[in-house]
């Protein structure tokens, strides 16, 4: 920020959404050479978790879930329940 203007992807998303930018027609640079993400990269996971921080439902098409949420996901259900012992 001190640099100048910084936005994150959370920003963008948002932004879009209220300028009616159809999302789901935007591309990511992952590395599938299919018309769809490949769901498993990282370019992927970071597309993903922007979506979620910002509140908005990804309409993105993703071949497979991402290994990097699904690890995510469960050390968070880990942290949960040896919180509550």
């Amino acid at each position: 920020k001190e640099l100048g203007f910084f936005y994150d992807k959370e920003f963008f998303i948002q932004w879009a959404v209220k300028n009616d930018i159809p999302l789901e027609r935007t591309r990511s640079s992952c590395q599938s050479r299919s018309i769809y993400h490949c769901g498993e990269c990282l370019i992927c996971y970071v597309r993903q978790k922007a979506f979620k921080k910002a509140g908005i439902k990804d309409p993105t098409v993703y071949i497979k879930e991402s290994p990097h949420l699904r690890l995510i996901g469960n050390i968070t259900k880990l942290t949960r329940s040896l919180r509550f012992r």
